[in-house]
């Protein structure tokens, strides 16, 4: 199956991006092309030196699971017509 990943990215992370696409794949022959981009306008330069930054790694809440101190709702108690 061929998958294909498109993004943009700046010189110093093209290699994190390859190692980042290899341990997806889980196999090192992959067909990665890469263009680099140079005659775009200053604000595009900025948009993108901006939009490739490193995200601030100490407060992730991707990794918590929101439903780990959760029940089922089938075995919580619930409300009947008399209670109210």
């Amino acid at each position: 199956m061929k998958r294909r990943l498109t993004g943009l990215t700046n010189d110093d992370r093209v290699a994190e991006l390859i190692e980042e696409a290899i341990d997806i794949q889980q196999r090192e022959d992959l067909d990665i092309l890469i263009w680099q981009i140079s005659d775009v306008s200053d604000e595009y330069k900025t948009w993108t030196e901006v939009q490739t930054e490193e995200l601030d790694q100490n407060n992730i809440f991707s990794d918590d699971d929101p439903f780990e101190n959760s029940k089922a709702v089938s075995s919580e108690a619930t409300a009947d017509m008399q209670d109210f």
